[in-house]
């Protein structure tokens, strides 16, 4: 185990502007909502909040992680779906047998638009073979929106159907028959299908484009998954579908091309909510049972670690462009948001060898990487970091060219060799007008040094070192970094 020394001087803040490359580890702010808040939509920079508990749908600016307005509604809300382009919002209220329509800007009812066959009568027989008959509502408990077809998709969970809505006129086109309680559904806008999962019927059920009418469906297969398949999402660029499932302790994954199953995800408990990051390729899935949520590397399959909410997620949204998590917690009355942590700082560099010089300052930012302390080895050209990095981050480093450099023959520049704890890994090189060199590299999780290596490294070492050594108040810090620095190159 290596000693970690930390230097409590030259910490200055610094303004970095960063590409948001950074992952959704720690729960970084809490956004009041309604009472008991369920299924979400996010359209761009706003999420739109069903509350069950309150008549309401808040809308938050995901800009600024506040809420900036909301809609009031005829009861609570179980699901809702925004269509900015339209400017429209649609809800489906808790079993009321149709679907409200709302202007997004006046956030007035426009209409309801009545769901067939929403009233089921049942008989019961309470005894002195008398029958009572009753007469119960259902309603809609998810809701999706295809841009392409322009037709908003309601699955009814104790009809047993999903119905499609024309949003041109608002107005009910089909009725398609689906196995038991449909609670979930997604649409493919690349593929244009629409993949329907069915609680008690274990499978999910594909509905495709008739060739005739874009927008009519027709069922194209039925895949079975697991017990009670509860949430899905779709990484479109790669044409795979992530189901979660309230009875099976794994995530299956679905080839929405060939709609076979690639691949089953153990996860070691019951799942409920789902999302994906499509550009990074991170599937995150909430337990049913248990205040934390999976996040899964969506290239390999395999979990990368488990992140502790306090509180049970209900559903979960990802933004690809921010690489943030929104989860609706339903016992909280809040939307926690999950993203990195980052921090700016200045560190002193000295050198590895003796007589130990201090030869200047490396500024870094971390998004889930800290860096504690730097040193410059002069005999392999290399600059040293010690780093921490608990699920993988990302690190920005500005290099003065005086430092170290890294050039080929011919006098160009040239890319540097960057290792993660002694394996080389990627890294990209941003030059600056005043000189300096930024090296951008993404870190796998628990890295724990990162060694920077150019062609040249600043030649005066012996005038820097004498001066640097008169300097008694830092001689035994610096003398106690080089032995951590060296404890990593050993």
């Amino acid at each position: 185990m290596k000693t970690r020394i930390f230097l409590g001087f030259f910490v200055i803040g610094l303004a970095i502007t960063i590409t948001h490359n950074a992952f959704a580890h720690h729960v970084i702010d809490e956004i009041p909502v309604g009472k008991s808040p369920m299924k979400m939509s996010l359209n761009d920079d706003l999420l739109f909040v069903s509350n069950l508990g309150d008549r309401q749908i808040s809308i938050i600016d995901i800009k600024t992680d506040q809420v900036i307005g909301k809609i009031e509604t005829s009861s609570g809300v179980v699901a809702v779906r925004a269509v900015p382009e339209k400017n429209l919002v649609y809800a489906a209220t808790f079993e009321s047998g149709g679907i409200d329509v709302y202007d997004l800007q006046t956030k007035k009812l426009i209409k309801t638009i009545e769901l067939p066959d929403s009233k089921l009568t049942y008989w019961y027989s309470p005894g002195y073979e008398k029958q009572v008959y009753l007469t119960l509502m259902t309603g809609g408990v998810a809701l999706d929106y295809n841009p392409n077809n322009q037709v908003l998709y309601v699955a009814n969970y104790n009809a047993n159907y999903v119905a499609t809505i024309d949003t041109q006129t608002n107005q009910v086109l089909e009725k398609i028959p689906v196995s038991a309680h449909p609670f979930a559904l997604k649409v493919d806008p690349v593929t244009n299908k629409i993949l329907v999962a069915n609680m008690a019927g274990n499978e999910i059920t594909f509905l495709a484009p008739d060739s005739k009418n874009d927008k009519k469906q027709i069922i194209s297969s039925t895949v079975k998954t697991g017990t009670v398949p509860w949430g899905i999402d779709i990484d479109t660029d790669n044409h795979l579908a992530y189901v979660t499932h309230r009875g099976s302790h794994y995530l299956t994954v679905i080839d929405t091309i060939t709609e076979q199953v690639r691949d089953k995800i153990e996860v070691g408990d019951d799942t409920q909510a789902i999302a994906i990051d499509s550009k990074d390729r991170f599937v995150y899935a909430s337990y049913l049972q248990q205040d934390k949520l999976v996040k899964i590397d969506g290239k390999t399959n395999q979990i990368i670690t488990t992140l502790q909410t306090d509180s049970l997620a209900w559903d979960l949204a990802a933004d690809s462009k921010t690489h943030r998590l929104f989860a609706s917690m339903k016992g909280e009355d809040k939307v926690f948001v999950l993203g990195s942590r980052s921090f700016s700082i200045s560190l002193p560099v000295v050198t590895i060898q003796v007589p130990v010089a201090y030869v200047g300052d490396v500024l870094v930012h971390g998004q889930d990487v800290y860096v504690s302390e730097a040193a410059i080895d002069t005999e392999k050209k290399s600059l040293v970091l010690v780093t921490n990095t608990t699920d993988g981050g990302k690190l920005l480093v500005n290099i003065p060219r005086t430092m170290i450099d890294a050039k080929k023959p011919n006098g160009q520049d040239s890319l540097f060799m960057v290792y993660a704890d002694n394996k080389l890994i990627d890294q990209e090189i941003i030059s600056r007008s005043d000189g300096s060199r930024y090296v951008s590299m993404t870190l796998p999780k628990g890295t724990e040094s990162v060694t920077i290596s150019g062609t040249r490294v600043i030649p005066e070492f012996g005038q820097v070192a004498a001066l640097t050594l008169a300097l008694g108040i830092f001689s035994l810090v610096f003398i106690s970094r080089k032995y951590s620095i060296k404890n990593i190159l050993r």
